[in-house]
């Protein structure tokens, strides 16, 4: 019966964590602030709460439903056709992300002394961190702020560093365990 009490509270408490986040994210919205400040600080506000730990394993089912969505979107608005007349910055953005990334990963590992292996397979797998830039771009999009050209651009960037990675990590271990 226990079980079935603590099952029973829980659709109650997802609907209103959800009801209060996107209340939350709308008033965000309307501060001209991302929906995504706005659930991020809602989230903040939950995770203080003792019984956040169980909702956890209830969020993330709705996590791995809406995310895809997120993403389907960024591609959707992504315009291939339209970095034709930019494809020398698309280039220099591509190789300035990805050194700033790795440098900035790179060069605190060696100064806290891990070894360079480690240092390396930590910055290479730091490179494709934009899940905030892509909330930022979109944003900037909407707004009018940035073109359909630099918003592919940048969007195409998060993608290749994000498909270039894992294929990066596999080169070094590969030459590692040869070495």
């Amino acid at each position: 019966m226990k079980r079935l009490i603590k099952y029973e509270k829980m659709p109650d408490s997802m609907i209103s964590i959800l009801g209060i986040t996107l209340i939350i994210a709308g008033i965000a919205a309307l501060i001209h602030f991302s929906l995504a400040i706005g659930a991020f600080f809602a989230g903040i506000a939950f995770s203080r709460d003792p019984k956040a730990v169980r909702m956890d394993a209830a969020m993330q089912s709705f996590f791995d439903f809406f995310v895809p969505f997120f993403f389907f979107w960024i591609g959707f608005q992504t315009s291939i056709e339209s970095l034709a007349g930019i494809w020398p910055f698309f280039i220099t953005l591509f190789i300035v992300a990805v050194a700033g990334k790795f440098l900035g990963t790179w060069l605190p590992a060696r100064w806290i002394h891990l070894s360079r292996l480690g240092a390396l397979l930590l910055a290479v797998s730091m490179i494709p961190r934009a899940e905030i830039a892509m909330v930022i771009i979109e944003h900037g999009l909407e707004l009018g702020v940035i073109s359909k050209q630099i918003y592919s651009a940048m969007a195409l960037t998060a993608f290749l560093t994000c498909l270039l990675t894992p294929l990066s990590l596999k080169l070094i271990n590969r030459t590692e365990t040869q070495a």
